[in-house]
C-alpha cells in the first residue's frame, strides 16, 4: 500500500467523500472541455465554456456530495457508484446536448434526431473515459471507507 492510500484509509469517512466529490468536479470539467465543440456561442459570443464551468462543476460537486452524504449508511460502495455514475453520465450528455445547440446547432439546421446525434457521437468517447476515472477513484475511496465501518 502506498503512502497516499495509507493516509487516506485513516481520513474520516467525511474526506473520503470530499474526494469523491472534487473527483466527479473535475470530471465534469474534462468532460466538458473535451467534448465540447470549438465554436462561438450564439448566445454570448463566447469561444470558451471557461467562464461558466465552475458553476457546472459546483453542481456536480454538491449533487456528488449530498448523494454520498445520504446513501452512505444504506448503501455498499459498488451499489452508490452503480447508481450515480450513470446520474453523472446524464448530467453530461445534457450539458453537451446545450453545448451542441448553442455552439453548433444555433448556427445552422438541425432536426432533434440529427442533433442528438451528432451529440452521442461527440460525446461517447469523453463520457466513458471519465466515467470510468470518476467510478474507479470512487470505488478507491468508498471501498475504504465501508471497511473500516465508517
Amino acid at each position: 500500500m502506498s503512502v497516499g492510500a495509507s493516509n487516506l484509509s485513516s481520513q474520516p469517512s467525511f474526506a473520503r467523500r470530499l474526494v469523491v466529490a472534487v473527483a466527479a468536479a473535475l470530471a465534469t470539467a474534462a468532460q466538458v472541455l473535451w467534448a465540447g465543440p470549438d465554436a462561438p456561442s450564439a448566445a454570448d459570443g463566447s469561444a470558451s465554456p471557461l467562464p461558466y464551468l465552475p458553476w457546472l462543476c459546483l453542481v456536480a460537486l454538491l449533487t456528488t456530495g449530498a448523494w454520498l452524504a445520504l446513501s452512505a449508511r444504506r448503501l455498499r460502495p459498488g451499489v452508490q457508484i452503480a447508481a450515480f455514475v450513470p446520474a453523472l453520465t446524464g448530467y453530461w450528455l445534457l450539458l453537451d446536448y446545450h453545448e451542441f445547440s448553442v455552439r453548433v446547432a444555433a448556427w445552422s439546421t438541425f432536426g432533434a434526431a440529427s442533433l442528438w446525434l451528432h451529440v452521442l457521437r461527440a460525446s461517447a468517447l469523453p463520457i466513458v473515459v471519465c466515467a470510468a476515472v470518476f467510478a474507479l477513484i470512487s470505488w478507491r475511496a468508498l471501498r475504504g471507507m465501508h471497511a473500516s465501518g465508517r
